[in-house]
């Protein structure tokens, strides 16, 4: 079980990052402006205003994933622990 959960951790961060080297490849090379947070125009499509600049938005979608998983680690080990108790309690 523990090396399960280190895998699905790894996996997860790896897709992560992999999603946002993505987003800045496409934007590096396409000005697609997927990175950072900004604000539209009522007129059209077109964005114009940043509110939060590129890396800060990267850096918070790594992280909010890392702790997501984290999170979910967590609960995984303690569901574990929980029904192998239960277990030993009901033989």
């Amino acid at each position: 079980m523990k090396w399960r959960l280190t895998f699905i951790f790894f996996i997860v961060v790896g897709s992560l990052s992999l999603f946002e080297l993505g987003e800045y490849g496409l934007d590096y090379f396409f000005d697609f402006k997927l990175q950072g947070v900004f604000l539209r125009d009522l007129q059209g499509l077109e964005k114009f205003n940043i509110i939060m600049d590129r890396i800060d938005d990267t850096m918070i979608d790594i992280a909010t994933g890392v702790i997501g998983t984290m999170y979910y680690v967590g609960v995984m080990i303690l569901w574990y622990y929980r029904n192998k108790r239960l277990e030993i309690l009901n033989k």
